[in-house]
């Protein structure tokens, strides 16, 4: 809460190397130390260890690990992955606060892949499923941008003026 990362490394390392038996807190201790790994941007490290805390499948019901672990492979351009943990969030919960965040993220994540269809399918469903209004209006946007550099102004002006409408 310092963010200190650099001090508060260690200190989890230290906590981590105790005897699983002797450790109540790991899961949280390996995604703190991936919170440090990530805000010290070693991308790199923070995504494997965000990966390891998902896969161990500690609580299947925390997205967080496997958001931040997704934010941390698209930081290092390597969308696969990007997208592999964005669909499985996307795919386990969509009760979840973060399923918003995660489907408009993995939208974007097509569109930067060049994968339109499948970006206006996370959008429509932000659209009509998702009771987010932020996430609504981003989605509404991307759709303009979309249909804009597909070269479809009409539908572009129509997601424009619903996003004016409605907000």
């Amino acid at each position: 809460s310092q963010q200190r990362y650099n001090q508060a490394e260690p200190w989890f390392k230290q906590y981590l190397s105790l005897a699983p038996s002797k450790r109540q807190f790991t899961a949280d201790a390996q995604t703190r130390l991936a919170d440090c790994y990530f805000m010290m941007r070693d991308y790199e490290r923070s995504a494997e260890l965000y990966e390891q805390v998902a896969n161990t499948n500690y609580d299947r019901n925390d997205l967080y690990p496997r958001y931040q672990g997704a934010m941390s492979y698209g930081l290092l351009s390597q969308f696969d992955k990007k997208i592999d943990l964005l669909r499985n969030i996307t795919d386990l919960s969509p009760k979840s606060p973060i399923y918003p965040m995660a489907l408009y993220e993995l939208g974007r994540t097509y569109v930067q892949t060049g994968k339109n269809e499948r970006a206006k399918k996370c959008y429509e469903k932000l659209m009509s499923d998702v009771r987010d209004s932020v996430y609504f209006t981003k989605a509404l946007l991307e759709m303009g941008m979309i249909a804009s550099n597909e070269g479809d102004t009409k539908k572009a002006l129509s997601y424009y003026s619903t996003l004016v409408e409605q907000h």
